[in-house]
């Protein structure tokens, strides 16, 4: 009996000095609360996935990393997808002042043999997703489309805008009429084991992907 009284009198105490009996800590914010974190959580994604991705300023940004990329990468022949970002950006021309000893192409304007030597294909997206490292493509020409998978390496400029915390969030704010619509979700390079089960790079898409995305001042959030 004494024992169960001592047992009571020293919870009592502990519960006023807020040891026992505290108020849980509150629930971890979610992704949508944090976006400063989503960049650096794409990245990581990606990465677990097998691609590159580099988180930059701005486009200007982007496109002096993408000229780099291509000058060390030695590629030769390269496509330019017609998606409005590029054409905004008017990368083609820029590519080609920086690079003439490389051969760009206009998506539009490559021939089907063409596209069986392509080194590199560049396009943008219409999402990009942290919590999976999903980049979603939705290329209206059929041209464009070929951009990200015909090429050995596929490079993606992206935006910041474009990054949303999971697919629930990129789906809400599309109109309904949208969500249907025929798109390709990219995690990375292409891989198969249909061969004598074992993981092959590029057999059904490209064998390098890399991402340049364009987060503006989330960057000075990322440690």
């Amino acid at each position: 009996m004494n024992s169960q009284r001592n047992r009571e009198q020293i919870l009592a105490r502990l519960q006023q000095q807020g040891e026992v009996g505290a108020p849980p800590d509150p629930t971890p914010p979610t992704l949508r609360e944090r976006p400063h974190v989503l960049p650096r959580l794409l990245a990581s994604r990606l990465a677990e996935n097998g691609a590159e991705c580099n988180l930059t300023v701005d486009h200007q940004h982007s496109v002096d990393l993408l000229a780099d990329l291509i000058f060390q990468s030695g590629a030769r022949t390269v496509a330019v997808s017609g998606e409005a970002l590029l054409e905004d950006l008017d990368l083609f021309n820029v590519l080609c002042a920086r690079l003439p000893k490389v051969q760009f192409f206009r998506a539009a304007q490559t021939s089907r043999e063409e596209w069986m030597v392509m080194d590199l294909g560049v396009t943008t997206c219409e999402a990009l997703i942290a919590e999976s490292g999903t980049m979603v493509l939705s290329p209206v020409a059929k041209a464009d489309k070929a951009c990200s998978i015909l090429p050995v390496h596929h490079v993606l400029l992206g935006a910041g805008d474009r990054l949303f915390p999971d697919l629930p969030s990129w789906l809400s704010v599309l109109p309904p009429e949208e969500r249907h619509r025929s798109r390709i979700y990219m995690h990375g390079p292409s891989r198969t084991a249909d061969i004598e089960k074992k993981i092959v790079l590029g057999i059904h898409g490209p064998k390098r992907v890399t991402a340049f995305v364009a987060v503006g001042q989330l960057l000075d959030h990322q440690s």
